[in-house]
């Protein structure tokens, strides 16, 4: 721990990684509208003077984010700060407050910053697994050959999957193939349409969106209750399907469950085909791993991917966030990379984490689980009809999410079902835990059986 002066220029990797981390954690408008543009000012008694572009803005953090942001600067280095908003035009005065730093200094900066950028979205630094296989093929597929039988392309699914990342790489792919994309998000559009409307600029609008060789939109699920904007869309989407233009779409759901759009909209949603991105397995995840530590140049070890593939619970950007936090731990204490540092610098907590556990077996959850149901350990090991039944479920469930076993683990338990059927029953289970109280209470107690079995691997 050490106080901040303003004679030190760690502060400007500190807000660099916090960027980084917070980039990870919050929507991507939210992102670029509020913290995009901010830098450093000064730094002193452990108060960071912060940059931005406004006094709306400044207002906004202080009211809306700035316990997050003194929570994550503490998370990337654990340093306690206090943040203060102020409007600056630009970066001079953070560059000119760092001016007499030493090539040394400035080195560091670089290197630390850097490993926060994004990299470019791309297919060949896209990891494929099960989970995304679907989804992968098909977006290389449009990128090669647009206005072909998958037009519309829908990809759907929970927030940092990938999705962003598939549609990136369908862009980068068709401009260097010379064609004319048009990649925007669904307000941007919603913006762009209304605003044209309000200048009375709809013919200029309706040229730049339909002589476009693709058109990629995202969060589509913003569209509820947007009369005008569908109205829009829906013309636009009829002029480019006409003209076999490519046309790929991006949701956080199905389209069947996107409430308040016209059932013609939704219906040319699904001309094409729809593809989802399921949470990604652990060997996936652990891939994905290597690869951001390999495109960050960071040597990680067998045992630190292994750990950062099990703490994951929801989403990339969250399995990134914890790699970037790691590396900023890393960079800030001067040690190399291990095990015990990952721990450290994560504030690894059994009860916190779903970790695995390692003295439960198989065989004792079935048991559990067929107690619990009061049927017999065949009705779960055997199939007894053409699908899973409730109990078979919930132990494809606990097997994956709890055991932290593998598909291929897991179809012998119950019968020898199909990934494709442990997967949807996976995911049946999810969503029954969030709509059906009675069957989360279910859930709870069959854990709370298992609990007194509880042993982490820690060491």
């Amino acid at each position: 721990m050490f106080t901040m002066t303003q004679n030190i220029p760690e502060h400007n990797n500190i807000w660099s990684a916090t960027l980084g981390l917070l980039e990870m954690k919050i929507p991507k408008a939210s992102f670029e509208t509020w913290l995009k543009d901010t830098f450093v000012l000064s730094s002193k008694n452990n108060v960071l003077t912060i940059g931005v572009s406004s006094l709306f803005v400044s207002e906004w953090l202080n009211k809306k984010m700035k316990t997050q942001i003194e929570s994550a600067i503490k998370e990337v280095s654990s340093i306690k700060l206090k943040v203060v908003f102020t409007v600056a035009k630009n970066k001079e005065v953070s560059k000119k407050s760092s001016a007499d730093s030493t090539n040394i200094e400035k080195e560091t900066t670089k290197k630390i910053t850097s490993k926060f950028d994004k990299s470019t979205y791309r297919f060949d630094n896209f990891v494929v697994g099960e989970s995304n296989k679907l989804a992968y093929s098909s977006a290389l597929s449009v990128a090669t050959e647009p206005g072909g039988r998958f037009n519309p392309l829908f990809i759907y699914s929970g927030v940092g999957l990938g999705k962003t990342h598939l549609l990136q790489s369908i862009a980068d792919r068709m401009r260097k193939n010379s064609q004319n994309i048009l990649y925007v998000t669904t307000e941007q559009f919603t913006n762009e349409f209304v605003t044209a409307i309000q200048k009375r600029k709809t013919d200029e609008f309706r040229s730049k969106y339909r002589n476009t060789d693709a058109l990629i939109l995202d969060d589509i699920q913003f569209l509820q209750g947007k009369e005008q904007t569908q109205e829009g869309l829906f013309h636009t989407f009829n002029d480019l399907h006409d003209s076999n233009k490519q046309i790929v779409l991006a949701c956080d759901r199905h389209p069947q469950y996107v409430d308040f759009i016209h059932d013609r909209l939704l219906s040319r949603f699904q001309w094409g085909l729809v593809a989802d991105i399921q949470s990604p397995e652990i060997e996936t995840r652990a891939a994905i791993v290597l690869k951001k530590a390999e495109q960050a140049n960071i040597p990680i070890t067998e045992d630190v991917t292994s750990l950062l593939a099990t703490l994951y619970t929801h989403s990339i950007r969250e399995l990134e966030g914890n790699l970037n936090k790691l590396i900023a731990y890393s960079e800030f204490s001067g040690l190399n990379i291990n095990l015990d540092l990952a721990k450290l610098a994560l504030g690894i907590d059994a009860e916190s984490y779903n970790l695995p556990i390692i003295d439960v077996s198989p065989d004792d959850l079935i048991s559990i689980v067929s107690k619990y149901y009061k049927i017999s350990v065949e009705k779960i090991q055997t199939k007894q009809s053409g699908r899973a039944s409730e109990p078979q479920k919930v132990v494809m469930y606990l097997a994956l999410e709890t055991l932290k076993l593998r598909y291929q683990e897991v179809i012998p338990l119950c019968g020898n079902w199909t990934t494709k059927t442990i997967r949807a029953s996976n995911n049946w289970v999810k969503n029954e835990l969030i709509s059906n109280t009675e069957f989360s209470k279910k859930i709870s107690t069959i854990k709370s059986i298992i609990s007194p079995k509880l042993s982490y691997k820690l060491n």
